[in-house]
């Protein structure tokens, strides 16, 4: 599960597909990517759910891609960003940030707030729908964590350069490393492409303390995300 070092947190972000879905911040008119869970009611201690990657497989169940150098290119530049880029995903992000993980078909970001943020995408096999990846999801979690809530329920929306889809948001009770509990969000949106033989996912994890400011973080990097299997 993506841990941020420390003893700040050690929340899990299951696998899975996080959206983009214009909702209204309650403190302003602007308009942001995603809802705020601190109009959440509290809910009771649990413990997160484990980590499922997606382990993507070419069409037609051939040999699987042939993975290219998967380093980071953490190159910071004048005005103080990185560019992270693997296989399938290229994305800008501040140079402050921490580079949690890389595969081919995956990068997970630590954000200066303290908030996760990581995009995924591949190729199954078979075919598969957006609700179809986010009910899987949705269930497997349900089956980890205790207090997990639908705390906006699936709804229509549309990745950043990329397919349309669907998203939901989850509400649930992390924890730290040092056993302490404190109410988290995911946020997870599913896209497909390709008659559904190419996924594309995206998620954010926070605390419900912290989410505006990740949110905050994370809207100016969307414009550099490229999903490099996607066609539009």
């Amino acid at each position: 599960m993506p841990v941020l070092i420390g003893g700040v947190l050690a929340a899990v972000v299951a696998a899975g597909a996080v959206g983009i879905a214009l909702g209204a911040r309650n403190d302003g008119p602007t308009p942001t990517p995603f809802p705020v869970p601190s109009q959440q009611a509290p809910r009771p201690t649990g413990t997160p759910a484990p980590v499922v990657s997606l382990a993507p497989v070419p069409t037609g169940g051939g040999t699987a891609p042939t993975a290219r150098p998967v380093t980071p290119t953490p190159a910071p530049n004048p005005g103080g960003t990185q560019v992270v880029d693997v296989e399938y995903i290229s994305i800008t992000v501040p140079a402050a940030w921490e580079i949690d993980g890389v595969e081919p078909t995956y990068i997970s970001l630590l954000t200066e707030a303290g908030g996760i943020f990581s995009m995924e995408s591949g190729y199954i096999d078979g075919t598969t729908t957006p609700e179809d990846i986010l009910q899987r999801q949705i269930e497997k979690r349900q089956a980890a964590v205790p207090d997990l809530e639908i705390c906006r329920p699936e709804q229509d929306s549309t990745l950043p350069n990329g397919p349309a889809g669907r998203s939901v948001m989850l509400c649930f009770t992390a924890q730290t490393s040092s056993g302490q509990t404190f109410p988290a969000t995911v946020y997870l949106q599913a896209g497909v492409s390709d008659g559904g033989e190419v996924i594309y996912l995206l998620k954010i994890f926070a605390s419900d303390d912290s989410w505006d400011a990740v949110i905050d973080e994370i809207v100016p990097t969307l414009d550099s995300l490229q999903w490099k299997l996607y066609g539009g």
